[in-house]
């Protein structure tokens, strides 16, 4: 399963991400991470199964989905939020 991310944007905006890890890890070894940015205004990723971070995941690549709204999905700071735009 995704692990849980969160982290402050610009204008201290809370993003939320969730991070899949490479299968079959080797310990110290550095992976590539694939970003995806996702969410909103009306719907989220969460911590289900995301058959694309499955397959990245699978072929050597961790994967990091953001999600650049609010956990609700509906920009925090509609001024600085990318999200205020799809409004």
């Amino acid at each position: 399963l995704p692990e849980e991310v969160n982290y402050r944007s610009v204008g201290d905006t809370p993003i939320q991400a969730w991070i899949t890890p490479v299968l079959r890890r080797e310990p110290g070894k550095k992976y590539p991470l694939v970003l995806t940015i996702h969410g909103g205004p009306h719907s989220q990723q969460g911590p289900g199964f995301n058959h694309k971070a499955q397959v990245y995941a699978a072929n050597g690549y961790s994967s990091m989905n953001a999600d650049i709204c609010s956990k609700s999905g509906l920009p925090s700071s509609p001024t600085r939020n990318f999200c205020s735009a799809a409004r």
